[in-house]
């Protein structure tokens, strides 16, 4: 379960604790797709594919909450 955060995005340990708060989540979501038959490379990959595109069209929805 992702929990809130204790910081605000404006502390410096923000994006830390969200790093902390996230990974375990991705490291299962990738183990999920290696059981499944994908290999962990690819799994990274594509994680970091889905992040770069979210990081390009970011600035357009700041403070959208999902």
């Amino acid at each position: 379960m992702i929990q809130p955060p204790k910081t605000q995005p404006e502390d410096p340990d923000h994006l830390d604790e969200a790093e902390m708060v996230l990974e375990p989540a991705l490291e299962q979501l990738i183990a999920d797709m290696v059981e499944r038959g994908w290999d962990r490379q690819t799994a990274i990959e594509a994680v970091l594919r889905i992040a770069h595109a979210n990081l390009a069209r970011g600035s357009s929805s700041q403070g959208s909450q999902h």
